[in-house]
């Protein structure tokens, strides 16, 4: 990720940053689902998270060849294996809270 710690970034920030023109970024927010910045005055403001999406995107379509459907779907694919491996953090930690809390009671009886 950029070692910018911007909160949102402008249209032409992310031109500068990946390199990929404005009106393709705004072609590639109408066609996918993937990258929907807010609008604050009528103005883009991308996340770093969404210039990441850009930056993917851009890998996948101009250097891999994908079309955008296929980089849409592997950005998805991404996606959701992060939030599994979050999910299945969360659960072992819950699990090991649970473990402590049944020791805590046991001792208690």
């Amino acid at each position: 990720m950029s070692s910018d710690k911007r909160i949102f970034y402008s249209i032409s920030d992310v031109v500068s940053v990946t390199g990929v023109n404005a009106n393709k970024l705004r072609h590639w927010e109408s066609v996918t689902s993937v990258l929907k910045p807010q609008r604050v005055q009528g103005q883009r403001r991308y996340t770093p998270k969404q210039l990441e999406v850009v930056k993917q995107l851009r890998e996948f379509v101009e250097e891999q060849g994908m079309s955008l459907a296929a980089a849409e779907r592997q950005i998805q694919r991404q996606r959701t294996a992060v939030d599994q491996t979050v999910l299945r953090r969360r659960l072992i930690e819950i699990g090991e809270q649970l473990d402590q809390v049944i020791e805590r009671l046991q001792r208690v009886r």
